[in-house]
């Protein structure tokens, strides 16, 4: 008997910690607009070209493209709350899943499978989109009237993470 008590507060004390405070998350709730392309850009092809410099001379041309491809910079940003779900958008293109929640399948611009998961921590959430061939972070970090989002891309097939940030006003 005394086992199934402690299992019970075991249970009771760590269901807490399964459950993040969504509360924290709502101010990123909003629609907002991409402050400086220019240097949005700027810092993303500064961080391809950096990686891509360290491949190959026969893959480069092939690496950079498809990098700069699948990392368009977006004009509009748009992120959503119901309840434990979220919806984020970029330039009308949205992802929804539940705060903590399981995978959800979705597949990239060029049509390849990935599993899309959201991750609490704070005031910060983070969307992972994983495939067979690598994936991407976007850090959402709410700042008074704007947004920031900390952009991660990794593979095994790159010899660094590309990264860059991105910087949003409502």
């Amino acid at each position: 008997m005394k086992w199934m008590a402690l299992f019970v507060m075991t249970l009771v004390l760590f269901s807490g910690a399964a459950h993040p405070d969504l509360g924290k998350l709502e101010p990123l709730v909003g629609d907002y607009v991409l402050k400086e392309r220019t240097k949005a850009t700027q810092q993303r092809d500064a961080s391809i070209e950096s990686v891509v410099q360290r491949l190959s001379i026969l893959v480069r041309g092939i690496a950079r493209k498809r990098l700069r491809e699948g990392n368009a910079i977006p004009s509009r940003l748009s992120i959503q709350q119901d309840g434990s779900k979220m919806t984020i958008g970029f330039d009308g293109s949205p992802w929804t899943g539940a705060v903590g929640g399981r995978a959800v399948p979705t597949v990239s611009e060029r049509g390849d499978p990935l599993k899309m998961t959201l991750i609490q921590k704070g005031t910060t959430l983070t969307q992972r989109f994983v495939g067979e061939d690598g994936g991407r972070e976007n850090v959402f970090r709410a700042h008074d009237d704007r947004l920031t989002v900390d952009v991660r891309v990794f593979s095994d097939r790159l010899p660094a993470d590309v990264v860059y940030r991105l910087e949003f006003a409502r």
